[in-house]
């Protein structure tokens, strides 16, 4: 299963350490978004997971996204990635 999460902060870092620690995820299918390199950076060097600047390229081939971002960015993020989810993610 692919993932994206937007977001690379604390938030998105904990549930990938969970996920990737007890196996439940594979670090190569999941694709992590965020503005500030330096939190991509680190979630590429905690978990080897593959990151990009891009929302829209992290959810183009997700089956699940996770949204990992604070409440009040979710206006921007909207405009950003909003009617670029399918039925089936």
């Amino acid at each position: 299963m692919n993932l994206a999460f937007i977001g690379a902060g604390n938030m998105a870092r904990a549930i990938i350490s969970s996920l990737v620690k007890k196996q439940l995820a594979n670090p190569a299918d999941i694709t992590v978004s965020d503005i500030n390199s330096a939190s991509l950076e680190l979630a590429a060097l905690q978990f080897g997971v593959n990151v990009t600047a891009s929302n829209i390229r992290a959810v183009e081939n997700a089956d699940a996204i996770v949204l990992a971002v604070k409440p009040q960015n979710l206006d921007s993020l909207s405009g950003d990635i909003g009617g670029r989810f399918t039925a089936d993610q």
